[in-house]
């Protein structure tokens, strides 16, 4: 329905027109009116304003005096215009003018507060002649309706809604009302108010790992308005500002600060964000990996074969990563020096060649990744008797020797091998033993050095040297020799023997044929035994000696000769033995 207005007296060509909103929309929003008049009698309509009007009402000015006018509307929306409406009754202009106002605002803003993702409302009612045009504005920049911001206005009522407030709808706002007579302001501030938030990074999520002696920092970001308060605690207590520690909050974040990490920090980190309307929490792991701590103290058990088993338990402490090798130490009493016996992946290991008559003690190593342990508790002292030796009790064990070509103690090897993949893995160094090797005579060279003396005079002489010469070696009849008859033998006059010389085996030998052995008596052979025994081998004789030349009897005997142990080391053999073979018969 459109219903013209009455001229004003002040303003004659000044019409006032107003309307009412169809019933129905189309299912669209109504985008604004076009306002159409004609004279009386005309058939052409001519359009009021070339833009849409917005309001359901609007101040016509232009026309001629003394013409009857009509007037109508049509509304469009996305879809196009609906039929015009009824025309208006005539209306004449007269001389008279219509008033005019200037923009004047009824219903002003006020200054709000409110909470995020909810819904804001502004609302403003202004007067004016002709209708003021309405804009609204937030911090100097002109707002128009979108998916979250919607502007209505109808008549001299306009309201700005806003959907899902947000931190960033903080602000001015401002409401403008303008006509040909005036401009009208209204200005309030908008507050949002926020619950706490946590924003952990996302490689929180899957925890830190943080090496011992490194600085942990640790930063989450924050929101909330007003500006939350955070805790920080670690397992449950809460952490001061202070010390190790270094907290640090501001509107937008809050950081953590701890200085040379230690394995106490590991754990659970959890914050707690406040303010008035709420609060949030967030929680995160940090691991602080280190060098293990010591096993426990090794326990002895000892086995058959003369092995032992070492067993302990694992490090309370595993330095936040997998243990991957023990090595096994010990230690021999009298050394004063820890020498490595094995690596092994088990707690439980078996040692075999400890030396009999020595004492031992054994102690243990954790390694992982980022080093090795401090050394266990040291085993109770393990005794080896020697009953070979006689050596049955601690107080009789000898001062060792040192341990330079000692072998080091053999792990019995298991059926599965054990490969530590450990980069602080060590390579295991065992120095080989030499084997004795005994060296071999044929028969010609035993009866040679039987008959001319020594095969190499510089095999029984020692070197030349400052010491004091060595003893005798001593002489050892292992199996008796026959008696043989006893002749008168003319005195010898001494013969001058050579400086550090030994005698003769083959003269030492002819002493012991011609005297009885104290545990056999043996009687004299046979004829048909002489025989039978090869031809003895004749002697060279020398200027002392003269004619009588003694020979050997046709019998085997075997002489052990023992040499002391500086000459069994320069011989590198310790025990010779020579067979001799001679005749029952003197030449």
């Amino acid at each position: 329905m459109l219903v013209p207005g009455t001229p004003n007296n002040s303003a004659p060509d000044v019409v006032t027109l107003r309307w009412k909103r169809p019933t129905s929309d189309g299912g669209s929003p109504i985008l604004g009116y076009i306002i159409e008049h004609r004279r009386t009698g005309s058939p052409h309509w001519v359009r009021a304003s070339a833009q849409l009007i917005q309001a359901t009402e609007l101040s016509l000015s232009g026309l001629e005096p003394g013409w009857r006018y009509q007037f109508r509307v049509t509304a469009q929306n996305i879809v196009g215009q609906s039929d015009c409406s009824e025309l208006s009754d005539p209306l004449t202009v007269t001389l008279q003018r219509a008033a005019i106002a200037p923009p004047r605002f009824v219903q002003e803003l006020y200054d709000t507060t409110a909470i995020e993702n909810e819904k804001i409302e502004f609302r403003v009612s202004v007067a004016g002649s002709p209708a003021p045009q309405i804009g609204w504005y937030k911090d100097g920049f002109e707002i128009f309706s979108s998916r979250r911001t919607k502007i209505i206005t109808e008549a001299d009522l306009s309201i700005l809604v806003i959907h899902q407030a947000a931190l960033t709808d903080e602000g001015e706002f401002k409401c403008t009302a303008t006509n040909r007579a005036g401009h009208a302001v209204t200005i309030c501030s908008l507050s949002i108010d926020a619950y706490p938030k946590i924003r952990l990074p996302r490689q929180y999520e899957e925890g830190l790992i943080v090496e011992a002696d490194e600085v942990i920092r640790l930063k989450v970001g924050v929101a909330g308005q007003p500006t939350p308060i955070v805790e920080w605690s670690h397992n449950g207590e809460l952490i001061e500002n202070g010390g190790r520690y270094e907290i640090e909050t501001n509107d937008k974040n809050s950081s953590l600060r701890i200085a040379n990490a230690q394995r106490s920090d590991r754990g659970e980190y959890n914050l707690r964000a406040f303010n008035k309307l709420g609060e949030d929490y967030a929680y995160f792991l940090v691991t602080v990996t280190a060098k293990p701590e010591p096993p426990s103290k090794v326990q002895i058990s000892i086995g058959l074969s003369k092995a032992i088993t070492l067993s302990w338990s694992a490090p309370e402490d595993d330095g936040g990563c997998k243990i991957g090798n023990y090595i096994v130490e010990y230690y021999r009493v009298g050394w004063d020096v820890w020498l490595k016996a094995t690596t092994c992946r088990q707690l439980t290991t078996t040692l075999s060649g400890l030396f009999e008559g020595s004492q031992y003690r054994f102690r243990v190593k954790a390694e992982n990744p980022y080093g090795l342990s401090e050394p266990s508790e040291e085993s109770d002292t393990l005794f080896i008797p020697d009953p070979k030796r006689g050596i049955n009790s601690a107080t009789q064990i000898p001062e060792p020797a040192p341990p330079e070509d000692e072998p080091t103690p053999q792990a019995i090897p298991r059926k599965r091998r054990d490969v530590s993949h450990s980069p602080t893995r060590e390579a295991e160094h065992i120095k080989k033993v030499k084997a004795f090797t005994p060296e071999t005579y044929s028969r010609d060279e035993i009866v040679r050095e039987m008959s001319y003396g020594t095969r190499d005079e510089d095999f029984f002489q020692p070197k030349q040297s400052t010491e004091a010469p060595p003893k005798p070696p001593a002489v050892v009849i292992t199996e008796p020799a026959p008696t043989p008859k006893q002749e008168p033998t003319p005195p010898q006059s001494p013969k001058p023997q050579r400086p550090q010389s030994f005698p003769s085996p083959l003269k030492a030998m002819e002493k012991f044929s011609k005297e009885a052995s104290p545990l056999f008596s043996r009687p004299s052979p046979s004829p048909s035994d002489n025989q039978l025994s090869p031809q003895p081998i004749s002697q060279p004789t020398s200027p002392s000696d003269g004619a009588k030349s003694p020979t050997m009897h046709n019998s085997s005997e075997f002489m052990l000769v023992l040499y002391n142990e500086p000459e069994a080391k320069n011989n590198t053999r310790k025990i010779h033995f020579i067979k001799f073979i001679s005749s029952s018969k003197q030449m």
